[in-house]
């Protein structure tokens, strides 16, 4: 207190309590970081999946085929998924 009298040139200096250390860290919150950071991950993984799918253009069926081309379709390649 004597040195806080000489550093701020005040007279009247006082304790009103003393200082307690908290037991347990305020943060960070290992839980609560691990719960955001989890759900974030899940939510964007999500949003690209929808971006990739939406902005994909490939032809992947004969009516992608007949509907974008307008052309018919003279013959297909059974897909075997017994190779």
């Amino acid at each position: 207190m004597q040195t806080v009298k000489e550093i701020m040139l005040v007279e009247n200096v006082q304790i009103i309590d003393k200082a307690i250390l908290p037991k347990n860290p305020i943060k960070p919150k290992k839980l609560m970081n691990i719960a955001i950071a989890g759900v974030l991950g899940l939510m964007l993984g999500v949003f690209i999946t929808f971006i990739v799918e939406f902005l994909d253009n490939t032809i992947k069926s004969k009516e992608d085929i007949e509907k974008y081309l307008g052309l018919p379709v003279l013959g297909m390649i059974p897909d075997d998924k017994e190779i």
